[in-house]
């Protein structure tokens, strides 16, 4: 006997042989309890409290147990049931943590702990067979493994679907992207003002602007045609050179500075304008909020903030493309302006644009302008 479950080994012995002797050694296992006495007695199984010194037989030939008072104990065969325990030099030092195997109050061993198709504590190691399961038979153990290979599969596949949405959060929100796309055509963008900065702006008296994600330039240029001193940010140097370059051919030089900036790390400093906009500026996981706070630290008191972009429900048009929560409904941005220094308003508005063969389709904007009271 090697533990508590040393009643039921025996009786499992029992099945084959009528001549069963279990050798209790208290040191190892507890004696049986009186109802499991009972039961072993009634199926003719003799217990004997007494230490196992060593196996006693010549080569070939066992003759039995030498037990601690000198005496031998014949047998044909000795069995010892040995604990099950989960070792593996890999998963070790990989950090896989290992569980109690138990039945009832006893230790049986250790497993490996596993969930779901075999997921261990480490992420992307899966475990399966005895390892996992100490009791599992061949068919068992190739089940788990079979399910094992689709956890991890599964895995690999999540790692492709993540690397596939960096690669394209790359394509739409890092700027070697958007150098390339800027170098690779002679314009992207139509050069013309943005419709809504265009209704906002006509009738505001000149002063400073900035203008935000300003691309090759369009809306500054319009600006800076109405006697606006118009200092325009971008993360792409190539539209900003562009940009540059128009604005001299169309002498309004003087009156455009063209920065470099990301405007997700951006500061204005002390620098404070009368208007400042962004025009279909868009970026991840609700990042436009913050965005619009750094916007807003730069208006001047009485200036204006005007911030455009397209409205998720365009995304059924054909027209944009990229994920819903890359674009924003104009209440989204509401929690980056403090109510008590903003006379704020939100629209929705429609429009018709023609693009990609297609004439005629209906477009929505969010528009947010604010008017900073202090």
């Amino acid at each position: 006997a090697t533990s508590a479950m040393a009643t039921h080994q025996a009786l499992l012995w029992r099945q084959w042989t009528e001549r069963v002797t279990l050798l209790v050694d208290r040191r190892l296992a507890p004696l049986p309890g009186d109802t499991e006495l009972e039961r072993l007695e009634a199926r003719g199984v003799a217990v004997l409290e007494a230490a196992a010194e060593a196996v006693v037989g010549e080569p070939g030939a066992l003759v039995g147990v030498r037990l601690g008072d000198g005496r031998v104990l014949g047998a044909d065969a000795v069995v010892v049931a040995g604990s099950m325990q989960a070792r593996s030099e890999l998963l070790e030092s990989l950090g896989v943590a290992t569980e109690e195997v138990r039945r009832g109050d006893t230790v049986m061993g250790t497993r490996v702990a596993t969930g779901l198709m075999g997921a261990t504590s480490v992420a992307g190691v899966h475990a399966a067979g005895n390892v996992a399961d100490p009791a599992a038979q061949v068919v068992v153990a190739a089940g788990a493994g079979l399910a094992a290979g689709a956890g991890i599969n599964a895995d690999l596949v999540e790692e492709e679907a993540e690397a596939a949405v960096a690669a394209s959060r790359a394509q739409w929100f890092d700027q070697p992207h958007w150098d390339q796309r800027y170098a690779a055509h002679g314009s992207v963008w139509s050069g013309h003002v943005n419709p809504q900065l265009a209704a906002e702006a006509a009738d505001l008296p000149p002063g400073r602007a900035l203008d935000v994600g300003a691309g090759e330039g369009g809306d500054a240029l319009w600006l800076a045609a109405r006697g606006w001193q118009v200092t325009a940010l971008d993360f792409s140097e190539v539209a900003l050179q562009r940009a540059a370059e128009r604005a001299a051919a169309q002498g309004v030089g003087h009156l455009t500075e063209w920065r470099h900036a990301d405007v997700r790390g951006w500061d204005p400093g002390e620098e404070r304008w009368s208007l400042v906009t962004s025009q279909f500026l868009h970026l991840p996981d609700g990042g436009m909020v913050d965005v619009v706070r750094r916007l807003a630290s730069a208006v001047a008191p009485g200036g204006t903030l005007l911030v455009v972009g397209h409205h998720p429900d365009d995304l059924g048009t054909g027209l944009r493309h990229g994920r819903r929560e890359w674009l924003f409904a104009p209440e989204d941005l509401l929690p980056a302006l403090d109510p008590a220094q903003w006379d704020v308003e939100v629209d929705v508005r429609s429009r018709t644009e023609s693009r990609h063969g297609q004439p005629g389709v209906t477009v929505r904007d969010s528009v947010l302008r604010a008017c900073r009271l202090t």
